[in-house]
């Protein structure tokens, strides 16, 4: 086999190879999630990696099932620090907020 094909062959497993993350990166993934106030009291600590969520909706649906107890809070979802009030699609190494009610002063 010449050279030429050797590196043409190699190029190709490459691009499989990556092809192949590229479509497992797209539904598995870490994000930060920060957890204020009692909401961090309810979850036991102030943040965790979650992974396997595309969307804020998915999202609070995961929590609630994992902890019950959120679902009778009020509370606000920000991305990557700005409030969301509409389902929002997540992206890797985004970072998510759960904000109780607050007041200022």
């Amino acid at each position: 086999m010449s050279l030429f094909a050797r590196m043409n062959k190699s190029i190709l497993a490459f691009v499989r190879i990556q092809r192949k993350f590229d479509l497992r990166r797209k539904y598995i993934f870490r994000m930060k999630l920060l957890f204020f106030g009692p909401l961090a009291d309810i979850a036991g600590k102030t943040k965790y990696d979650l992974s396997q969520v595309q969307n804020t909706d998915e999202l609070k649906k995961k929590l609630f099932e994992k902890h019950p107890e959120l679902v009778s809070h009020t509370f606000l979802v920000a991305v990557n620090k700005k409030v969301q009030q509409k389902n929002v699609a997540l992206k890797i190494d985004d970072e998510v907020a759960l904000l109780p009610p607050f007041s200022g002063g």
